[in-house]
């Protein structure tokens, strides 16, 4: 299920410990890596993050609730990374998959995108193959702000 990827038990990731000015509401944390706990999750080792300005607004305070899990969780919603490990039911991803995606609502909900490894479930979210000529921090810019002018 991993085959060369090492995974570690514990990783780092940025936490929004409460709402406020991010120099107070966030916070660096080392915390359980999270695994694949559903036939349709996949374990993305995180390279690149997008950063919104919904999540600024969350992390402020300023967004209703049900888009969101109330502090403290791992915040950020689009991402990119390798696929590391994967669930039974995950055919069309393979474990070294470079891929990108978003994490869906509510974010934040046990673990979001700003860490070192994210769960990505099938069916909730989005998450696609990133193509060959797009570096990570290209795909990861790709989310919500990249969308932004469909809306």
């Amino acid at each position: 299920m991993t085959d060369s990827y090492k995974i570690p038990s514990t990783m780092h990731a940025l936490q929004l410990v409460h709402y406020g000015p991010a120099e107070e509401a966030l916070k660096y944390v080392e915390i359980k890596t999270p695994a694949i706990r559903n036939p349709n999750d996949i374990l993305v080792k995180v390279k690149a993050v997008g950063v919104n300005p919904i999540e600024a607004k969350y992390r402020a305070g300023n967004v209703p609730d049900m888009l969101f899990k109330n502090p403290p969780n791992i915040i950020g919603s689009d991402y990119a990374g390798i696929v590391v490990a994967k669930g039974s039911a995950v055919k069309d991803f393979e474990i070294g998959d470079e891929v990108y995606g978003g994490m869906g609502v509510p974010i934040g909900q046990e673990y979001g995108a700003y860490a070192e490894y994210l769960v990505a479930t099938l069916g909730k979210g989005a998450i696609v193959k990133k193509p060959s000529n797009m570096s990570f921090e290209e795909a990861a810019a790709v989310g919500i702000a990249g969308r932004c002018p469909w809306f």
